[in-house]
């Protein structure tokens, strides 16, 4: 999986041009009380997830992680090309398409940007065969300090996609087309961007510890119209692993203006669940906050964190005559039907159904050891934590081991044997 240095979420930094471009999507006419209805409706939106996301999780839960980087961001704005190196520290946690994300940035001389950040968001859909439609929502608020500008900055963004999914066994294919609203502020200055997004994008999952990916990306104002193409790929390699990807906007831009972007990165797993890893990232300029071009830089550790409460019931498998292997995953695991993959599939997504309190599959298993995964509705892989013979796959993602015996006398009691 693939890590991104945590960032703010724009700058004002380096040059009077870069005032004048970030004030380029301000509304005159706009009164006031409607951009500030605007934040608190983004605010509020921030806290109602929240409070469902925490609900649903527990702060005490599996798949929180914390992260301590150390990182530097490069805004190039004529005539200036400043720079800021920053100590960050946050904590992330994503269970499927839900996500929360928190951030913090101390400025490591006097000079440098001190910045916060929250973003969350989630996927309210419903999934009928291969075919998935819903809404993607989300949520950012920001805050920052620049030297070079007296007074705070603060800023939400929201951005509401209705989405439609198809799945043609492991490869997603996703349309979503929708709105992108941000209001911000710093030293009296206000300023509004709204932008309708669509998008394309397409994910193939190569096994469990590698992946593909393409966007076809467009945003559009009434007087402006932007379009991205950019591709992504991840891989494990051993204890550790590799991801990058680039892009570039195709239309939109002046001549001159810089319309590459890419990104690359690794980890190397130093402990169970620790990982050290370090990225780098070109990005162009950004339409969405109307920031410069810069280029970062971040080198950090991150560790998951957290005992879930009550363990849920192990992935179970059961052997029947015949060879007959059925597998079963509790409902809580997924929130939509699962699919499951291996070296019986070769790789191949089979699909699971619900039968009372579980997601089930019924496989024709010759005896042996077999090594597979589950996958949500959208392509993501997983293995859930209380699973026999779980096992890290270098990327910050997890492999299983399911284990086929000869003779039915050797089977283990149903519900023990797993992944």
């Amino acid at each position: 999986m693939e890590r991104v240095a945590f960032q703010s979420p724009g700058s004002t930094r380096g040059s009077r041009s870069a005032r004048v471009l970030w004030c380029h999507g301000r509304s005159p006419k706009d009164p006031a009380g409607s951009r500030l209805f605007v934040l608190r409706l983004v605010l509020l939106g921030l806290g109602v997830t929240a409070f469902g996301f925490f609900s649903a999780t527990g702060l005490h839960g599996q798949g929180w992680t914390a992260d301590l980087q150390a990182g530097q961001a490069s805004y190039e704005t004529a005539p200036l090309d400043s720079r800021s190196t920053n100590a960050i520290l946050g904590v992330r946690h994503q269970v499927d398409r839900r996500f929360f994300q928190t951030a913090v940035a101390a400025p490591l001389s006097s000079g440098d940007l001190f910045w916060g950040v929250v973003s969350m968001g989630d996927r309210l859909a419903f999934r009928k065969g291969i075919v998935e439609l819903g809404l993607d929502a989300a949520g950012l608020f920001h805050v920052h300090r620049d030297p070079g500008v007296e007074g705070m900055g603060v800023g939400g963004r929201g951005e509401f996609l209705p989405v439609l999914s198809l799945s043609a066994g492991v490869l997603v294919t996703e349309v979503r087309s929708g709105v992108s609203l941000y209001r911000g502020e710093i030293a009296g200055e206000r300023w509004s961007r709204d932008l309708h997004v669509s998008d394309v994008n397409v994910f193939l999952p190569l096994g469990p510890q590698a992946r593909v990916g393409g966007e076809l990306r467009h945003l559009r104002t009434a007087d402006e119209a932007y379009t991205f193409l950019g591709s992504s790929a991840s891989s494990a390699l051993g204890r550790g692993g590799v991801w990058g990807s680039v892009g570039t906007w195709i239309s939109g831009l002046s001549d001159d203006a810089p319309s590459l972007g890419w990104s690359a990165g690794g980890s190397l797993g130093m402990a169970p669940g620790t990982d050290l890893w370090l990225t780098v990232r070109r990005e162009p300029f950004d339409p969405v906050f109307l920031g410069a071009a810069r280029t970062n830089w971040g080198v950090g550790v991150s560790h998951r964190l957290g005992r879930a409460r009550t363990p849920p019931p192990a992935v179970g498998a059961e052997y029947r005559s015949g060879g007959t292997t059925v597998l079963r995953l509790p409902l809580g695991e997924a929130s939509r039907p699962p699919s499951v993959a291996g070296d019986f599939s070769q790789w191949g997504a089979l699909p699971m159904h619900r039968f009372g309190t579980h997601w089930r599959i019924e496989l024709d298993l010759a005896p042996g050891v077999y090594h597979f995964a589950f996958l949500h509705s959208d392509g993501t892989w997983f293995v859930p934590e209380h699973t026999p013979n779980r096992r890290e796959d270098g990327m910050g993602g997890w492999v299983a081991v399911l284990i086929v015996p000869g003779d039915s006398a050797d089977r283990p009691d149903p519900g023990a044997g797993g992944e």
